[in-house]
């Protein structure tokens, strides 16, 4: 009986150590588990910006393109009113 009721005194004294032991590692597993997270997102952010980058000189291009087809139609325009 005696070492049954030492036992459970031993398990219950122990207890607060292997819960906080868990905890430890639990918080240490959500630490690792944000950085991870903050990696990706940065990496999502970096994709993002170049994507938006490109779509801004895709834009450009065309408004170029268009600038170009404008200039081209009123230069055809004028030929036509001046008879060639």
């Amino acid at each position: 009986m005696k070492l049954v009721t030492l036992t459970a005194i031993a398990m219950f004294a122990a207890s607060p150590v292997l819960a906080d032991s868990a905890t430890t590692e639990q918080a240490k597993a959500d630490y690792h588990q944000a950085k991870a997270d903050a990696a990706n997102a940065q990496i999502q952010t970096n994709v993002s910006t170049a994507q938006a980058d490109q779509q801004q000189a895709r834009a450009a291009q065309a408004q170029a393109a268009q600038d170009a087809a404008a200039d081209r139609a009123d230069a055809a325009r004028d030929a036509v009113r001046s008879g060639y």
